[in-house]
């Protein structure tokens, strides 16, 4: 009796080792999960919802409000197959001033090093420095988001980090844009899977 109730403790922790690994190793951004439905994110995000496209080709959620102390900030959520896929934050120029926009990029660079590490793509303030792994989608952003602008613009900096999770990985890309005319601050949080959590997804 005694073996038999050792077996089930036994057989009960280690379950419970693995559940706490699996959260341990899960991705959360404001309290979501990637993967989550749109309907998970509604119940879950506090901010004010601005913009609900889950309609169209490429479904996204909206939010407006502070994030990272930085007022009248916005959030996008992006689904694909009905699961949270990619999050994009767009900081307020809260004065239209470069300095300031500077400033907040410092501070939010300064908050994610602290949370996950040197990043791989520090320019370290260069203009129109690519580094790390991954300079030719960042090449592709500043073209695109001029072009979308219809400005000329370039990067003032850029940092990136690639997190493993349990079952894939999370790239975060951090931007300042200064271009003629106007300046962006954007923050980019995408999943990537592994080949075996995709499943029937192929």
């Amino acid at each position: 009796m005694v073996r038999k109730m050792t077996s089930w403790l036994l057989v009960a922790f280690l379950i419970l080792c693995q559940v706490t690994a699996s959260l341990a190793e899960s991705f959360v951004y404001r309290g979501l999960s990637f993967g989550m439905s749109p309907n998970q994110v509604k119940n879950i995000e506090t901010l004010t919802l601005r913009l609900d496209h889950l309609d169209h080709k490429k479904p996204m959620l909206e939010y407006t409000g502070s994030i990272a102390n930085i007022d009248r900030s916005s959030v996008s959520y992006h689904f694909n197959n009905n699961k949270l896929s990619s999050i994009v934050v767009m900081f307020n120029n809260r004065d239209n001033s470069q300095n300031t926009l500077k400033n907040d990029f410092n501070d939010i660079q300064s908050a994610l090093t602290s949370k996950y590490g040197k990043p791989l793509g520090y320019t370290n303030g260069k203009t129109s420095s690519y580094v790390g792994e991954y300079f030719d989608f960042t090449l592709s952003m500043e073209i695109k988001t001029a072009n979308i602008l219809g400005l000329k613009g370039r990067f003032h900096n850029y940092d990136e980090w690639l997190i493993e999770t349990d079952d894939g990985h999370v790239k975060i890309d951090h931007f300042l844009l200064l271009a003629t005319g106007s300046c962006m601050h954007f923050l980019e949080y995408t999943y990537f899977p592994t080949a075996n959590s995709i499943g029937n997804d192929l």
